[in-house]
């Protein structure tokens, strides 16, 4: 147990950092996207 106990960190980790990149990456594309539909009306 002591063996898999950092495995399973590191998954969590990597889990962890993967989807908050994606997230961060999406609200970007959104703020990018929004500024463009902006500037583009006026």
């Amino acid at each position: 147990m002591y063996f898999l106990k950092p495995i399973q960190d590191v998954r969590s980790a990597y889990l962890w950092i993967y989807f908050g990149e994606r997230r961060l990456l999406r609200s970007l594309l959104l703020d990018l996207g929004l500024a463009h539909i902006v500037m583009f009306c006026r």
